[in-house]
């Protein structure tokens, strides 16, 4: 008895620890969720919670952020949505993943490396294939701790990231 106890301890402490590590493959299938309830559905079964929403000017681009269930974790998971006013469809267009934890940030781009990913021309660590562009970059935010973050873009949106760039571009000329 007392040794199931401690395997099942040990089960959900190994659990609970991955729950909240996404890999490149679950950041990338969050484009493809159907609906934000979805994706707010599979972000909370890896062990994040909702944590604010910021709205750009005009509406169209939102941004959510997650942060960890458990606090110890260090790592948090924000989407940028766009609401296109042509089709009233909502868009996953961008995600950003920070860790940090150095090993995390490492193995994500080991992963472009493996999948031969090419570097994009000018960007010191920017890397792209047909599907995704992607950012990867060391932010500092203080003396004492440093973050990583994993920045994709679905590149496979095409009219849509081209509404959203004409939208941004029409709102800094009216402003």
């Amino acid at each position: 008895m007392k040794k199931a106890a401690i395997f099942i301890i040990l089960l959900f402490a190994i659990t609970s620890a991955n729950a909240q590590k996404l890999t490149f493959a679950e950041l990338t299938s969050t484009f493809t969720q159907p609906s934000i309830e979805k994706l707010e559905a599979f972000l909370e079964n890896k062990g994040f919670d909702y944590f604010r929403r910021d709205v750009t000017s005009g509406g169209n681009d939102t941004s959510r952020t997650y942060r960890p269930i458990d606090r110890s974790k260090y790592a948090f998971f924000d989407f940028k949505t766009y609401k296109s006013d042509k089709t009233k469809r909502v868009y996953n267009y961008r995600v950003k993943y920070v860790v940090f934890n150095i090993d995390d940030f490492k193995s994500f781009g080991e992963l472009l490396l493996t999948e031969k990913y090419k570097k994009v021309e000018g960007k010191a660590l920017s890397f792209e294939n047909d599907k995704y562009l992607v950012d990867l970059e060391v932010v500092k935010p203080s003396a004492l701790a440093r973050a990583y973050a994993i920045t994709i873009t679905n590149k496979q949106l095409g009219a849509a990231l081209a509404e959203i760039e004409f939208d941004k571009l029409l709102r800094k000329a009216t402003n």
